[in-house]
């Protein structure tokens, strides 16, 4: 039922910094790493690209190869696409993590795992249990055929909801089947032999009602990373206006002028794990500097950390514009709605002379 077209390339310039198997992985393939001082004054080690495939970013993200993503930006206007796009290829990539997750929790706790214990005394499956990727993908591919039957009980009665909803647009039904099986493509392979093995037993068929409700929880969640690109682009685009190009940078050879760094924490073989993202949007211009010293001295307190929508409110001329707190209001309360954390302040850091805006998302 899904078609969509992907975009080949984004365009932006990326440091991606790596987890230690991040590294692990580079090194034991012979290429070549650098490190970096990043916008929050850390070096580590990464790669940097400018022109790149989405895919290859967001499965790298998957595997647990990265810990930061950073994009340092003198034209915000010009990348304002690639931005947006960016950002949906960032919370997407949560989004499939964490509900790998919750279908993983609920295969541990089920009658299948149950079952397979029992059998398995030597080898079973619990939070603990590491995901042997080669050996599992290569057990699937032998049974290919049962794993897309499998695949299709999972879809066939939210696609019905999807082509019978008369809410959706055309191409609205076509993305939203799209993400169904972007989903499902990041389920991991342990998970999917356990289906394949016990297929068409009572307890098979709880584990796909439990899978099927689990796809329609996160199909509702969907909507987030686009919200969360409208935001972002916004508060950008507000800040790059506060900017005077005769004013110097801090760092005269830097002509980047707006960094975002996206902090990933790690996947954890725990139960209740829950994916988090951190977004720091930095300015180093003085100019920037200076509108949030004159907030602090009309509000008369210090902004060393208050909230996002109260550094907006409190702007006035200062040029925060009312679109950018519409968004923040429309994306926390679409966050509230459907269990995801949502978190934004404004922090000062006078070692570095810095202001800092901080985005989390608890997935």
């Amino acid at each position: 039922m899904a078609t969509q077209t992907k975009r080949p390339h984004i365009n932006v310039p990326i440091k991606m910094i790596f987890t230690d198997a991040g590294v692990s992985y580079f090194i034991s393939h012979n290429k070549k790493i650098n490190k970096y001082k990043l916008s929050d004054n850390n070096e580590e080690y990464g790669i940097q690209l400018v022109d790149f495939s989405p895919s290859t970013v967001q499965r790298m993200m998957l595997l647990g190869y990265l810990s930061k993503i950073e994009v340092g930006l003198s034209n915000v206007v010009e990348k304002r696409k690639d931005v947006i796009d960016f950002t949906k290829l960032i919370s997407y990539a949560m989004l499939y993590r964490q509900f790998d997750t919750s279908v993983y929790e609920e295969l541990v706790t089920s009658e299948l795992v149950r079952q397979w214990n029992r059998h398995n005394m030597r080898n079973p499956i619990d939070f603990k249990t590491p995901i042997k990727h080669e050996y599992l993908n290569k057990v699937l591919a032998k049974n290919r055929d049962v794993v897309q039957d499998v695949r299709s009980q999972i879809l066939r009665p939210i696609y019905n909801n999807i082509r019978t909803n008369h809410g959706l647009l055309p191409d609205e039904k076509n993305i939203q089947a799209f993400l169904c099986e972007k989903y499902l493509n990041n389920m991991n392979p342990l998970t999917w032999f356990i289906l394949t093995a016990y297929k068409d037993s009572d307890a098979y068929i709880d584990m796909i009602k439990r899978i099927q409700h689990k796809l329609n929880e996160y199909m509702r969640r969907a909507p987030i990373p686009e919200y969360l690109g409208l935001m972002l682009i916004e508060l950008l685009i507000t800040l790059n206006s506060q900017i005077d190009p005769n004013v110097k940078t801090y760092d005269d050879d830097d002509d980047n002028n707006i960094y975002l760094l996206w902090k990933f924490n790690q996947k954890r073989p725990i139960q209740g794990d829950r994916a988090k993202m951190q977004l720091n949007i930095s300015n180093q211009r003085t100019e920037f500097e200076l509108m949030k010293n004159s907030i602090n001295d009309r509000t008369n307190k210090n902004v060393g950390e208050k909230s996002l929508k109260d550094f907006y409110s409190e702007s006035g001329d200062a040029g925060m514009g009312n679109l950018g707190l519409y968004y923040l209001s429309y994306l926390s309360d679409a966050c509230r709605k459907v269990n995801i954390q949502f978190d934004s302040f404004v922090n000062r850091i006078p070692r570095f002379e810095q202001t800092v805006v901080n985005i989390s998302m608890l997935f």
